[in-house]
């Protein structure tokens, strides 16, 4: 898991991780809002523990993959998940407003990343949520970095378990030895029996 930390002294900033359930093989990112701010230690404090000040994304494989490819050629991807509630999601270049010479808000010149995430309740459209983090670019690198890890390990988890299921399916016919789906397990002659001729 990596966690990246955007606390403002109006608490209207974030903090946001990625990581790998190695039990599930899922991958999920989290963002919370911000709680408090102490300006003499400069240090704030985040809602971990309220569920209306936090959410949580479960993505496929190949939608980190496409994160990846926003952050390798600098285009925007964007989703919709509806199972338990509604999330839609962006990530993609972000670039901050500032001021033209006449005074109006302009979009200004990219400075990294950000992703964006609307969550909704299923049974109440007005219960909804907003939440965004940024990424400047040498932050984009180290996301960048951890997904391509992720994956790969996922990669790993998949194999390995494939491995396993192989194994069982070679060993024993209490683990399956002989058998296929839906077909019965062959019999196996006990070692060292007197009646060997008789069995077989």
């Amino acid at each position: 898991m990596k966690q990246w930390y955007h606390p403002t002294p109006k608490c209207t900033g974030s903090a946001c991780s990625f990581y790998l359930n190695d039990s599930e093989n899922s991958f999920f990112s989290s963002i919370i809002k911000q709680k408090t701010w102490d300006a003499d230690r400069r240090r704030a404090t985040f809602h971990k523990d309220n569920a209306d000040e936090r959410v949580i994304v479960k993505f496929s494989c190949k939608e980190i993959c496409a994160l990846i490819d926003c952050m390798e050629r600098n285009v925007e991807y964007s989703g919709y998940h509806g199972s338990n509630q509604i999330i839609r999601f962006r990530f993609g270049p972000y670039a901050k407003k500032q001021k033209d010479s006449s005074g109006e808000w302009v979009e200004g010149p990219q400075v990294g990343f950000s992703l964006t995430v609307n969550k909704e309740s299923k049974e109440d459209s007005t219960n909804k949520k907003n939440f965004a983090m940024g990424f400047d670019y040498a932050e984009a690198m180290e996301l960048r970095l951890l997904l391509e890890y992720l994956v790969g390990r996922s990669f790993d988890l998949d194999r390995k378990l494939r491995a396993k299921r192989k194994k069982e399916y070679d060993n024993g016919p209490e683990r399956g030895y002989g058998t296929k789906p839906n077909q019965e397990p062959v019999s196996v002659a006990p070692q060292g029996s007197d009646n060997e001729a008789e069995i077989w």
